[in-house]
């Protein structure tokens, strides 16, 4: 009841059986301060919500340790996840239950595309519901649940993505350089980018993209100029764009002033 005597719904879930006091990891890829919190949310807006498994989320399958018969898996964010490998997925009794997996691969339902994922050993992930289509855009593909296109130009296909989180104000969460080469302020900044751009973004990896060797081509580029008689190397800066010598060229060696020694293309006849 309220202070006008009226009823109201609340969420207060017994948490008085839980012996686990610590953080979990939720199946929504959050760490929560305990169980019970994770309880809550479940009751305020996510009723599948369920405990993955016990400690922060983390982004190695190392030292995580997955209830029952389930797996540990990484996806495709690089987020670690418990999934059970079922042997024998009932065969589908609806068109609906089809799913397009991130691989191009049509799966019969969620539960063959969970037994796909936990026997190749990380996440497949769910490009969107339906059989997949041959699309050559954003524009041919349905998302459902408000999801949005992401187009993956890397593979050339569509990723239905949810659109709708806000980036917390928090300072504490940890840079990610993202697959276009640019550093964000958060994972969720770069999804925030992504959505608004409508180019799929994934993590290259966490930190800076001027961390370690990354500095290094994000302070230089290289300009390789053809020549029947010589190659040189043209060196300018605060560019995303680098070059590994292919093996079969012939190689000439530039050190820069840092020390640090790359291959250069070598175009002589």
């Amino acid at each position: 009841m309220n202070k006008k005597n009226k009823p109201r719904c609340v969420c207060a879930p017994d948490c008085s059986n839980i012996t686990w006091k610590g953080p979990v990891c939720g199946l929504d890829g959050k760490t929560y301060r305990n169980e019970c919190a994770l309880l809550k949310a479940r009751c305020k807006e996510q009723p599948e919500l369920e405990v993955q498994y016990q400690g922060k989320c983390k982004k190695t399958c190392r030292d995580v340790f997955c209830p029952g018969s389930s797996t540990c898996v990484v996806d495709q964010t690089n987020n670690a996840y418990c999934v059970t490998c079922n042997r024998i997925c009932p065969e589908p009794t609806s068109s609906e239950q089809y799913l397009c997996g991130n691989d191009g691969v049509t799966y019969s339902s969620a539960c063959h595309l969970r037994k796909a994922t936990c026997l190749l050993g990380r996440s497949i992930g769910l490009a969107y519901e339906g059989k997949c289509i041959k699309a050559k855009s954003c524009e041919d593909i349905q998302c459902t649940g408000g999801k949005k296109c992401l187009w993956d130009f890397k593979v050339g296909r569509g990723r239905c993505s949810l659109c709708d989180e806000l980036c917390p104000e928090s300072k504490s969460e940890e840079p990610v350089c993202a697959s276009d080469n640019a550093t964000y302020a958060s994972e969720c900044a770069m999804k925030e980018a992504a959505c608004s751009s409508g180019v799929l973004l994934e993590v290259k990896h966490s930190g800076s993209c001027n961390s370690l060797v990354y500095n290094f081509f994000q302070e230089f580029y290289i300009i390789f100029l053809e020549s029947r008689t010589s190659s040189f190397i043209h060196w300018s800066g605060s560019q995303n764009c680098y070059s590994f010598d292919p093996p079969l060229l012939r190689t000439g060696r530039s050190k820069q002033p840092d020390g640090i020694d790359v291959q250069a293309r070598n175009y002589n006849k």
